[in-house]
């Protein structure tokens, strides 16, 4: 009877991820500094990276071979990892960082670096997911991507797919020893997504969170772009908070020009039609 239960607690420890709380984590952390330039992560491209804090772990072959996660930093950042990612002891450094790309329609915003000191024990079969605080939360005038560095194989930043839940930004991405991700708040029209239909006013208008009533926009297929139909903003839509991937809402009428309405949606092209931007506060958008 006693084997049995050691059996049982065994296979218990086997299959539970390890969860280690940021209360935990100061045992393992070898440092926890602030305000220090740390080296850029990538090519010239990339911006130097400013350090305001980080944590050192050194993970033993307790941690190999097993599904991990950690929360850290006073909960800004949480990092986990499959069970395929560690194949052999290392140590691991999350650094919480500000700085980044930006632009004219774009804020950069507090990203993380991430580095295993050992790339030898990370396997590409494995994958790292991400969740970070976000300083605020976008407007409805906003979308927020992310920005990703990885010095090995990349010479420019990659975009990365991920979702807004609550007050922190959410991804996952290929294992790799050495990566930084940014997060990106954007203003400007999102070029390219997923369309939408509705059966509103009949005409050749849509709905759009990026641009001023009054503004007319190209929209296209992107299977087809020799398919498009010129519309008319209207109306304020969609929520990008609710639908990060949608680019636009057409009326039936032109969601009928590029495509069948039985389908629901359509990856589209969105392009501004030049000298049709209208004027307008955010306030007007929404009215």
């Amino acid at each position: 009877m006693l084997f049995r239960k050691v059996l049982f607690v065994v296979g218990i420890l086997l299959i539970t991820p390890f969860v280690v709380k940021a209360d935990e984590v100061q045992n393992l952390s070898t440092s926890g500094t602030s305000n220090i330039i740390v080296e850029t992560v990538a090519t010239s491209s990339v911006p130097i990276v400013y350090q305001e804090q980080s944590v050192t772990l050194h993970l033993d072959a307790g941690f190999v071979g097993h599904p991990v996660s950690f929360d850290l930093l006073n909960g800004d950042v949480t990092i986990a990892w499959d069970g395929k990612t560690l194949t052999g002891p290392t140590t691991l450094t999350v650094t919480r960082t500000h700085g980044g790309t930006s632009g004219d329609d774009a804020e950069a915003a507090k990203g993380v670096v991430i580095h295993f000191d050992d790339p030898a024990v990370i396997s590409t079969s494995g994958t790292i997911r991400v969740a970070l605080r976000a300083d605020r939360l976008p407007t409805a005038m906003e979308r927020v991507s992310m920005n990703r560095f990885v010095p090995s194989t990349a010479t420019s930043s990659d975009p990365v797919q991920g979702t807004m839940k609550g007050v922190k930004l959410q991804f996952s991405t290929g294992a790799v020893s050495d990566i930084a991700i940014v997060p990106v708040f954007t203003t400007g029209v999102m070029r390219s997504g997923l369309a939408s239909w509705y059966a509103y006013k009949r005409c050749l208008c849509a709905a759009s969170p990026d641009v001023p009533k009054g503004t007319k926009l190209k929209v296209s297929r992107q299977d087809d772009p020799s398919r498009y139909v010129i519309v008319t903003v209207n109306d304020w839509g969609p929520d990008r908070r609710k639908h990060p991937e949608r680019a636009i809402d057409l009326d039936k009428v032109a969601f009928k020009k590029i495509a069948n309405p039985r389908g629901g949606i359509v990856a589209v092209t969105v392009e501004i039609v030049p000298s049709t931007l209208a004027t307008g506060t955010a306030a007007q958008r929404n009215s």
